[in-house]
């Protein structure tokens, strides 16, 4: 009797340890529905696991340090298979391993990357873009003046005078000094 609860013990031990692992999703489509549902950000990541210089290490995508590849719904597509090579299609992918961090609202590749990643570098990623937060742009240019008709009676736009000179050129940012 003694012994049968201690292999029900292990056998229970065992089986708790493999359900709280990290799940990998193979079906792309599944895995976009359910962040959309999840309101998370997607971990895509599109390798070839057989071939070590075109697949991303597994302690990297077994890692579970501080939770972080826990805020995410993790997809991983093998390449080499006929499904893995259309999605590697669509996300007109030029090297393995290639990782994409999708917003939580499935719609937006926050950050892409081909090819070989660092363990430095896949924690910088992964921590970066866990909130699935699309970036806000801040877009800054200079008001175009309309000033009155020509004689043809076409309007005519001028811009305003940088450093007192008139410029009937539009604003460029990279052009200007200092930048």
């Amino acid at each position: 009797m003694l012994q049968f609860l201690a292999l029900l013990t292990a056998t229970l031990g065992v089986a708790t340890s493999e359900s709280t692992g990290l799940e990998w999703e193979s079906d792309y489509g599944t895995a976009l529905k359910q962040t959309r549902q999840d309101d998370r950000p997607l971990l895509v990541v599109i390798d070839q696991p057989g071939v070590a210089e075109e697949s991303l290490p597994e302690s990297l995508l077994s890692d579970n340090t501080e939770g972080t590849l826990a805020d995410y719904d993790l997809c991983r597509v093998d390449a080499s298979t006929k499904y893995g090579k259309k999605v590697a299609d669509a996300f007109k992918t030029d090297a393995f391993p290639y990782v994409a961090f999708v917003d939580k609202s499935g719609e937006v590749i926050l950050h892409q990357h081909s090819g070989e990643l660092t363990s430095t570098e896949w924690t910088e990623l992964v921590g970066k873009y866990r909130t699935g937060e699309k970036p806000t742009r801040h877009v800054v240019a200079k008001p175009i003046v309309r000033t009155s008709t020509v004689s043809t009676s076409v309007p005519v736009e001028s811009y305003p005078s940088y450093n007192g000179y008139s410029s009937p050129r539009p604003y460029c940012a990279k052009c200007q000094r200092g930048y």
